[in-house]
């Protein structure tokens, strides 16, 4: 078990500097500003009824991008409005796989 967490780091390590020259900071920012925009619009609605509340922004618009891939016509446009998608799919396919990749890395690292 261990040694396949090690290689699955290694490989994921791999990725990251194999891929990062492709990847554009620029991408992985719109992504997460998507991610911060969405956040705040959900929290907003949220908030109205009373008591506790718990979400999750990254669970949630990771799910629906998939969702997204699949779209088309209105249905695609409504998921990226409400998303706050960059209209450049590429760029959001990059940005989701920069953050896939680095951060387990960063987690990993603050523990």
């Amino acid at each position: 078990m261990k040694s396949s967490k090690i290689a699955l780091a290694l490989i994921l390590s791999i990725l990251c500097v194999l891929l990062t020259p492709f990847s554009s900071k620029a991408n992985t920012d719109k992504v997460v500003d998507a991610i911060n925009q969405f956040t705040f619009d959900a929290y907003s609605l949220l908030s109205k009824d009373k008591g506790n509340i718990f979400f999750s922004p990254w669970s949630i618009t990771t799910a629906l991008a998939m969702t997204y891939e699949g779209a088309r016509g209105n249905t695609a446009e409504e998921i990226r409005k409400v998303f706050h998608f960059p209209k450049n799919s590429k760029a959001l396919r990059e940005g989701f796989l920069e953050l896939m990749l680095v951060l387990p890395m960063r987690q990993k690292n603050l523990a």
